[in-house]
């Protein structure tokens, strides 16, 4: 009947809205990435948590990580390290800058998929590359986990600047570095306990 049809209309026009406002809500809660603000673009999704009681990524660390890049259209992975561990000095722009700027704030054993727009990463034009491992254009994601921070301060840290930048002279350097320190701590003990025993 007209009257039917008239409550049908009324109860559709009520639940469209509703309908509206539950796709949207969805898109929204599928949207996980997260926008670093003075990031260029870069943008990054927390897929496993980490330890934050000790370090968190910051400029000057030395960082130990684990890495695959992927083209983000295609999923094709161009880069990766494997088992092994990439030592990262961060700030000093040893590897692309989105990686730089996703890994900041990054705990141990977290690990992040980061999105880095082509100027960020490939298309840097503060870098110059040989040659490509992505077309030119290509944003691309790279799941990076961190496994271990050296905070400048301690002395495991400058054991590692002193080893990477000096190698085995550099090495040798902070070894008879510290058995001259040694020695002259020894000598000013052995004074110090002459001087005591004479006092007595």
């Amino acid at each position: 009947s007209e009257a039917a049809k008239m409550r049908a209309v009324g109860l559709l026009l009520l639940v469209l809205p509703l309908l509206c406002l539950a796709a949207d809500g969805s898109e929204a809660g599928e949207n996980p990435w997260i926008d670093i603000k003075g990031g260029d673009g870069v943008q990054y999704i927390v897929k496993e948590k980490g330890d934050c009681s000790s370090y968190a990524v910051q400029d000057g660390d030395i960082v130990f990580i684990s890495h695959a890049g992927y083209l983000d259209t295609t999923r094709q992975q161009f880069d990766g390290n494997g088992d092994a561990f990439l030592k990262v000095h961060v700030g000093q722009g040893a590897v692309i800058r989105g990686m730089e700027t996703g890994m900041k704030g990054q705990c141990v054993g977290e690990t992040r998929i980061v999105r880095m727009p082509p100027r960020t990463a490939f298309d840097d034009p503060l870098k110059r590359f040989k040659s490509k491992p992505v077309p030119n254009g290509s944003t691309v994601e790279y799941h990076i986990t961190v496994h271990g921070v050296q905070r400048p301060g301690t002395l495991h840290y400058y054991w590692v600047i002193m080893v990477e930048q000096g190698g085995v002279p550099g090495l040798i350097f902070l070894i008879i570095a510290l058995f001259a320190c040694y020695g002259i701590y020894d000598s000013l003990s052995k004074a110090s306990r002459k001087t005591k025993s004479k006092r007595r």
